[in-house]
């Protein structure tokens, strides 16, 4: 294995979860990284941006 092949799998992974209002986007973030971020059944409850670390790929 070449080293540009392995500083290639050591590099983060920058993922965006993006979609419509009320879809689902928070509660999928809290299920891949663990976090506990507000949910709640309206719009507007999750306007921060957030950043974790997937489970399992530290």
């Amino acid at each position: 294995m070449s080293s540009t092949q392995t500083q290639a799998e050591t590099r983060p992974i920058n993922l965006a979860l993006v979609g419509a209002p009320n879809c689902g986007k928070t509660a999928t973030f809290n299920v891949l990284t663990g976090s506990k971020a507000k949910v709640a059944n309206y719009s507007g409850v999750t306007v921060d941006k957030r950043s974790a670390i997937l489970l399992g790929h530290a």
